[in-house]
């Protein structure tokens, strides 16, 4: 069984980088959680939406290489 470094707290973490996919880290089991492909190339900055109300989709921005800014959309608690 995995241990729960964060005592229940739901703990991301989004990294992306030249490969163009991005991926979201669960940080309770220090494990991925999802890959999701920038569609424009390497990913160059994330902004992500400062704490969504509780149950809604939380915002990021992703800059890519090909000039553009997309906007992806992370459900918390979801595998």
């Amino acid at each position: 069984e995995e241990d729960d470094v964060s005592g229940g707290v739901p703990c991301v973490l989004l990294s992306a980088g030249l490969d163009g996919q991005i991926t979201e880290w669960d940080l309770n089991t220090l494990r991925p959680r999802s890959v999701t492909d920038s569609h424009g190339g390497s990913v160059w900055c994330l902004c992500a939406e400062p704490k969504p109300k509780p149950g809604q989709p939380q915002r990021v921005a992703v800059a890519c290489d090909d000039g553009a800014v997309r906007f992806i959309v992370v459900m918390a608690g979801e595998d």
